[in-house]
């Protein structure tokens, strides 16, 4: 966030110095990944691969690095740009690693570097939690390295510290979070209320969507990638589909061979381990979305390295050397064309969203951005308008018809018949009201309703009352809403009230049970305090201010607070 103010108060809201400082962070992360196989080659070669050249250990790292660089899977944490989360994170993980193999190669060459080992965690891991929550993987990571290439070696006082070392950082942390997870599985389990799966469902289809990313870092394709990736289909159990028992069984034995190859293939060990741990946090129990590209950002160089690595090993196979190299080249090639591909799709919003429909037709999301910017593109010419509403209504149809649960595309269609002048779809009316009566709620039905009653505020759209009243009682009484979602409801029933009904009694009302569900949302107090004071309803208005006054701890609202207390004491109350 500070990165977003910084670019923000330098350059305003243009997106193109959003972009360019993500890339800027990208290329820094590829520089330190660089230095970080190139640490760890060169301890590969001192002490484990001895004819290993230091020409070799360069050009190997330097390949590892441009094939990460260049990976069409890295092009999302660069152009979606709230994104920056992972590269940051990423980035000081990285910046860690690479310290922190350095030190370690140094302690075991009797150098010293137990203060930079630990300057690499105290300095890095809150900087990158502070990035993204990822960040708490550093520790694993710095123990995989040590598993597969260190080995716990050093003398008696070196092994002591790495001990207390790891026993701090990954041991201790493991069993606190296992054992508070015993005794309150609910703060896991809670959270899918708001899912369309469940956790089993959720770690059985994650097997799968793992070898999916195995395959789109070893081989990808622009048809299998995307921003959205909702048409990834759940696992319903370990035999439907029958891919999912395999799924699991080949992760186990990947587990279980990357441990039994830490001495004999150590870089292999740590690069599947890499990968695997790499996932732990995103691609497990959390109640997280199925799939997201961005979230091989940093695992997929667990999986690059030893791939670059045995593509240009030197010390055996000469005869095949030559091949190798040009087959690595060639791929560092490949990956670069594919970068630039999708990075020219993104680049224009009709094609970035046309081409992830084409891409994922059975995506609802996918559908849905297409057919919203299909219908919010303008033209002068009538025929061309024509044309781009029509594929807007084609894609807002395709998004109702791949989900049986998302309201995008109900809404989308009201909104389409609004724009070109047709009465209300009884229909697309209906099925909206199913689906926010019964189907599992998320948030943004709360900010389409908000925009129904603006679309209706602006003569755009022409529902009855009885319209909205069926719709918001349909979302109000949803067994899956939680108190958050259903202050959202409130909040667009009240703008409701107040801007089209002009009913004081009931806007009062909704904004009072907004506040009821969700007390700790100041904002929805500061709507009820800036009706009361344009009622005149001062002293109301006061008791709410004195209120949030007392709920904001960290001074956030203090001067807007002040200024009204103000105006209200200067009118004598």
């Amino acid at each position: 966030m500070v990165s977003f103010a910084l670019n923000y108060y330098a350059t305003g809201g243009n997106p193109f110095y959003f972009k360019l400082t993500n890339l800027v962070i990208h290329m820094l992360n590829g520089l330190g990944l660089y230095f970080l196989t190139r640490f760890l080659f060169e301890f590969y070669r001192r002490q484990i691969q001895l004819d290993l050249t230091e020409s070799q250990v360069q050009w190997i790292s330097l390949a590892v690095a441009a094939a990460w660089l260049l990976h069409p899977l890295g092009l999302t944490s660069v152009l979606y740009v709230v994104q920056r989360m992972t590269s940051l994170s990423a980035g000081f993980t990285i910046w860690a690693l690479a310290l922190f193999v350095w030190a370690r190669g140094r302690m075991i060459e009797g150098r010293g570097g137990m203060i930079a080992v630990l300057v690499s965690l105290l300095l890095f891991f809150p900087l990158a939690v502070l990035s993204k929550e990822n960040g708490a993987l550093l520790p694993a990571f710095m123990l995989i390295f040590e598993m597969t290439i260190f080995r716990f070696t050093g003398n008696r006082n070196e092994r002591i510290f790495l001990g207390v070392f790891y026993g701090v950082s990954v041991v201790l942390p493991a069993l606190l979070l296992g054992g508070y997870t015993l005794l309150h599985p609910e703060w896991i389990t809670g959270s899918y209320g708001g899912r369309d799966f469940s956790l089993a469902e959720r770690l059985m289809t994650e097997a799968r969507a793992l070898w999916f990313y195995i395959k789109l870092i070893l081989l990808p394709r622009i048809s299998d990638m995307g921003l959205y990736h909702d048409d990834f289909p759940l696992s319903s159990g370990l035999l439907q589909p029958l891919s999912t028992l395999w799924a699991v069984l080949g992760l186990a034995a990947l587990f279980l061979a990357a441990i039994a190859l830490c001495q004999r293939a150590p870089l292999i060990a740590l690069g599947v381990l890499f990968f695997l741990v790499g996932h732990v946090m995103e691609s497990s129990v959390l109640a997280l979305e199925i799939m997201h590209e961005h979230r091989n950002y940093l695992p997929m160089y667990g999986l690059l390295l030893p791939f670059i690595y045995y593509l240009l090993y030197p010390s055996k196979f000469q005869d095949t050397l030559r091949w190798r190299s040009l087959a690595a080249v060639g791929i560092v090639a490949l990956f670069s064309v594919n970068t630039y591909a999708r990075s020219t799709q993104w680049a224009n919003p009709v094609d970035f969203g046309q081409s992830e429909a084409i891409h994922h037709p059975l995506s609802t999301r996918a559908n849905f951005e297409a057919a919203t910017i299909f219908s919010t593109v303008t033209f002068n010419d009538a025929k061309l308008q024509a044309q781009f509403q029509a594929l807007a209504r084609y894609y807002f149809q395709r998004a109702l018809a791949t989900s049986t649960n998302d309201t995008g595309g109900a809404f989308g269609l009201i909104f389409l018949d609004a724009q070109e002048g047709k009465p209300l779809d009884r229909r697309n009316f209906d099925e909206l009201t199913r689906r926010l009566r019964y189907s599992v709620f998320v948030p943004t039905n709360g900010d389409r309703l908000l925009n129904l009653v603006r679309c209706q505020m602006n003569g755009g759209c022409n529902l009855s009352r009885e319209d909205f009243d069926t719709l918001f009682t349909a979302a109000l009484n949803n067994p899956t809403i939680g108190n958050s979602n259903k202050a959202m409801v409130f909040n667009a029933q009240n703008y409701y009230l107040n801007n089209i009904i002009h009913d004081t009694a009931g806007t009062i009302a909704a904004m009072h049970k907004a506040i009821e569900v969700e007390p700790s949302e100041i904002e929805y107090r500061f709507n009820l305090i800036r009706y009361l004071m344009a009622l005149h309803r001062y002293p109301e208005a006061k008791q709410q201010l004195l209120q949030v006054r007392s709920m904001d701890k960290l001074s956030t609202y203090k001067a807007d607070i002040n200024i009204r207390l103000a105006q209200i004491a200067a009118l004598g109350y």
